[in-house]
């Protein structure tokens, strides 16, 4: 039986989101067996709302949603029973205003690891201290790392002002979900300005990719700014006989296409084919079946 699995694009933001990987592969099942279609794992962050310190000026972000991983499930409904995975893309980060210092799009789902778009330093008083990193891509073994912002943290009130959330460091994804990224305000007491900004969210795969971080500043200017970056790209992975095995190779929804001896195939992601699905046990062809999953329970 040969599977074939399209993760997820990652959503837009400031910055584009990831694409979505492809996997295909070929594996023995026994007749009679019930496979299990699920996609899952990407994150859609809640919206962030808020204001200055005079309470005068209001904010909200609208981030977009990292990728879903689409996955086939052998023998049961559990992580652990994935046979087949192609990771998500990761999302490009939001923010409410202020222009863009640093905006690093999402990362690419698939491979082995998903993307990781690497970081960048930003200003000129600080450039080793002062950086952000995108959100790392999920592997084979673990969840991508969160994007670090500010080297940890750094920090130098004597340059900016504001940074009243220090939360620049993403979330690590984990098995099968990516991780949300950093949430940061800057409220300036000086004037009616407010702003939020949000690193992108990884995308969902065997093992999801990290959250992007994030800040809002004002530097000793008056120049506000935004830094943000994107969510780190899901993980592939197959159990069978790999054929191809790639990263960013989906633009759009997550699909699954799985084909039988008999030329027999299945669709979901755009609808569902109602064909009949058998396997030949050497003698008569047997029924099987193909289940999936609609958001709260699994459907024939």
């Amino acid at each position: 039986m040969r599977i074939e699995c399209w993760g997820e694009e990652g959503g837009d933001g400031r910055g584009n989101g990831g694409n979505g990987g492809y996997i295909r592969s070929v594996h023995s099942v026994n007749p009679g067996e019930t496979l299990y279609i699920r996609f899952e794992g990407g994150r859609s962050p809640s919206t962030y709302s808020g204001g200055n310190s005079k309470d005068k000026t209001d904010f909200t972000v609208n981030p977009p949603s990292s990728g879903d991983a689409a996955d086939v499930r052998r023998g049961g409904t559990s992580l652990d029973d994935r046979i087949a995975v192609a990771g998500g893309g990761g999302a490009g980060g939001a923010a409410s205003s202020g222009p863009d210092e640093v905006n690093i799009s999402g990362g690419d789902g698939g491979a082995l690891q998903g993307e990781s778009n690497g970081r960048v330093s930003v200003g000129e008083v600080y450039p080793e201290q002062w950086w952000f990193q995108a959100g790392q891509g999920g592997t084979q073994t673990s969840g991508g790392a969160g994007g670090i912002g500010t080297n940890g943290n750094y920090r130098d009130d004597s340059w900016t002002e504001g940074f009243n959330e220090p939360d620049w460091t993403g979330n690590d994804g984990s098995k099968g979900s990516g991780g949300l990224g950093a949430r940061n305000k800057h409220t300036d007491t000086r004037d009616e300005y407010g702003e939020g900004v949000i690193g992108g969210a990884g995308g969902g795969g065997y093992y999801g990719g990290g959250g992007g971080s994030a800040a809002s500043a004002r530097d000793q200017d008056d120049f506000k700014y935004v830094e943000l970056t994107g969510g780190g790209g899901g993980s592939n992975y197959s159990s069978g006989d790999i054929q191809q095995n790639s990263r960013g190779s989906n633009y759009g929804s997550p699909k699954v296409k799985i084909k039988y001896a008999s030329g027999v195939k299945v669709y979901t992601g755009g609808g569902w084919e109602s064909k009949p699905i058998k396997y030949w046990n050497g003698s008569s062809w047997s029924s099987a079946q193909v289940k999936y999953w609609n958001g709260s329970s699994w459907k024939s």
